[in-house]
């Protein structure tokens, strides 16, 4: 794969809830297969850290070193390869959000963020709607298999059915599907220790989103992405 885009994508928390199949299949292209775990669709959250973005023959730009993002997802697949199909990201990024629509067809929202490594080496994670109000709100640090503090714990299955997909979906304004690949290896996961003291970025799809059905952490991987094709 000739790669167009190279970032990292550290310190992430995956948080997952189950959901009726018939509330997803209308937002996805009508080509493209809701992909199920245990008979449930499922609607994904992960708040992250991307690292050292920039364009193939580009030189490194400061201002997109490091910053966070924070994406809604679902899992679906198209002649057989697995994919994700994401229902918004939010950053604060300017070129990521604009390169992200423009290129890749991607649901980008400018939004506020604060992100901070606390001095116990948890990660605080607050995101903010245009409006001002908190939107987002967790505290997340990587957890032992058996540790008391697990709020939700994801079984191995689990973890690598909704992890490991190296293609993504989008549709142009016209409709037409689009797929765009990425190479990376594995992601490192663990359990994951957190609170979601606030959460509303998926009000659109649920009610209020509880506590989640299946969480864990990864330290991250560094990603090549190669550029959109027709599948």
């Amino acid at each position: 794969m000739k790669w167009q885009v190279k970032m990292g994508w550290h310190n992430a928390l995956f948080l997952h809830w189950k959901i009726a199949p018939d509330v997803l299949r209308p937002l996805l292209p009508p080509t493209v297969e809701l992909d199920l775990f245990g008979d449930h669709a499922w609607l994904g959250i992960v708040a992250f850290e991307m690292h050292d973005v920039r364009r193939r023959w580009l030189p490194r730009v400061p201002g997109m070193l490091s910053f966070p993002e924070i994406n809604v997802r679902t899992y679906c697949r198209h002649g057989g390869i697995d994919g994700i199909f994401f229902l918004s990201l939010d950053t604060p990024e300017f070129f990521t959000r604009t390169f992200g629509k423009r290129h890749f067809h991607l649901p980008y929202r400018k939004r506020r963020m604060d992100y901070e490594i606390t001095a116990n080496s948890s990660t605080r994670y607050r995101s903010y709607h245009p409006d001002g109000k908190l939107e987002f709100d967790a505290c997340y640090e990587p957890a032992d298999d058996g540790a008391e503090e697990l709020t939700a714990f994801a079984p191995s299955d689990f973890i690598h059915w909704s992890s490991e997909r190296y293609s993504l979906y989008s549709q142009t304004p016209d409709g037409t599907l689009m797929r765009g690949d990425v190479e990376h290896p594995p992601w490192p996961t663990s359990q994951v220790a957190f609170e979601l003291a606030t959460n509303h970025l998926l009000t659109s799809y649920m009610g209020p989103a509880t506590t989640p059905d299946a969480a864990h952490y990864s330290t991250g991987v560094d990603t090549f992405a190669g550029g959109l094709v027709k599948p």
